[in-house]
């Protein structure tokens, strides 16, 4: 099996990019739609409202998709991250291993611009990563130090906060993350992918050796 190329190296797990419509050729009307709730009862029309999100369905992963209006512009979001790399997942996206987000978008018909539009998009939420090596026991050795070096709360957006599930310590949430209250989480990558990710890890991450991964992730929350 192939080691990780990149272990160690910082690199971004997902973004938000922001395109205003009118630098746009084309994009998927369909994102932003009328819905029509029916009572059940009586067959009459409940409510309408106006739909601006939509979740493009790919092979064990998926991409978000949403309209939104900003200070009298019209923008095109998209939810982007590195499960969109599929088998270069662990490589992150980077100037290189975006362009294969771009060729998804386009294919799937989500919208249709130049690569240097797209490239040119307002970029926020930033998420990076930085993937290690550590064996089990260590592991939890060292996330039992953090923990007992750390303030806990029972609030989840604030002090230390353990997730037992994947082995984690969380710090914040990316939510409430801030830059005097940035969002910091490390956790057993290996268990992570097993567990709660098997299916894509199963199809794309065959030839990748993640045993013993951690992963530490910490959040740039807007734009300044």
């Amino acid at each position: 099996m192939t080691n990780i190329l990149n272990l160690t190296q910082c690199s971004i797990d997902s973004i938000k990019i922001r395109i205003p419509l009118f630098e746009l050729d084309t994009y998927d009307e369909t994102i932003s739609r009328n819905i029509i709730e029916i009572t059940e009862d009586t067959g009459e029309i409940d409510r309408l409202y106006k739909k601006t999100r939509k979740d493009y369905e790919f092979d064990c992963f998926k991409l978000t998709a949403n309209i939104f209006e900003l200070k009298g512009t019209t923008y095109l979001f998209l939810l982007v991250n590195s499960k969109q790399l599929q088998h270069d997942y662990f490589k992150g996206i980077t100037p290189e291993t975006i362009k294969t987000i771009y060729a998804l978008c386009i294919e799937a018909n989500i919208m249709s611009c130049s690569y240097a539009t797209f490239m040119q998009g307002f970029v926020t939420d930033i998420d990076f990563k930085k993937d290690f090596l550590c064996i089990l026991d260590e592991y939890q050795q060292m996330n039992g130090g953090l923990y007992s070096m750390t303030k806990q709360s029972n609030k989840r957006d604030r002090g230390a906060n353990l997730f037992p599930k994947n082995m984690g310590l969380e710090f914040t949430s990316r939510n409430k993350a801030s830059i005097t209250n940035p969002f910091t989480k490390v956790y057993h990558k290996e268990t992570e992918l097993r567990e709660n990710s098997y299916e894509f890890s199963d199809r794309y991450l065959k030839h990748i050796d993640f045993k013993d991964i951690i992963r530490i992730e910490t959040t740039i929350k807007d734009k300044k």
